[in-house]
């Protein structure tokens, strides 16, 4: 009885192994995929959530696709972050005037970003590697060169205790990724 019992917790330990290692190689397939749509979405200006919309197109098809923005953030001068449900935000030019800030009819949509969480282990598979981080307005990020446009992959403030000298380590967490008109 006793070999009964000791065999079947060392086939249950076994059987969980295997479980826990093809779920990990599930993941790691998934976010390839992933990943590749991503940057294949990015050479037509497009995010996973942004659908049919794309950069250049005028901010007023995001608020008819997406209904009225949760926030508008204008956070450096004549620039508008438009803020959605599903996570997308989306980056459009202003014009100043008077101390204040005003939409421009029709104008074209410079930036879409959304929340995603994903390893740079992952990213650099796909995308290729970087040396280190760079860092702009409060974040870090890497990006990359996607067709005429640029994907970047950002970490944010929250975790710059945790990048020495910007180093980027496999286990690196980017919270959001983006497409920009190139640059």
């Amino acid at each position: 009885m006793k070999k009964v019992i000791i065999l079947f917790v060392f086939m249950m330990s076994f059987g969980g192994i295997v479980t826990l290692e093809s779920q990990a190689a599930s993941t790691n397939t998934y976010a390839i995929k992933e990943l590749k749509k991503i940057k294949a979405l990015a050479k037509e200006g497009k995010t996973l959530n942004s659908g049919s919309l794309k950069l250049n197109d005028p901010y007023e098809k995001f608020f008819k696709k997406f209904g009225k923005p949760i926030y508008t953030f204008t956070p450096q001068g004549a620039a508008f972050r438009d803020h959605f449900t599903n996570g997308i935000q989306i980056y459009t030019n202003g014009k100043y005037k008077n101390w204040d800030v005003t939409r421009i009819k029709k104008d074209p949509v410079y930036s879409i970003t959304m929340n995603y969480l994903i390893d740079y282990k992952h990213i650099k598979k796909v995308f290729g590697t970087k040396k280190s981080l760079s860092y702009a307005s409060g974040e870090y990020f890497i990006t990359y060169k996607v067709g005429k446009n640029t994907v970047s992959f950002s970490i944010g403030s929250p975790h710059a205790y945790d990048l020495p000298n910007l180093k980027l380590y496999n286990n690196t967490l980017f919270y959001e990724y983006g497409v920009s008109k190139g640059w």
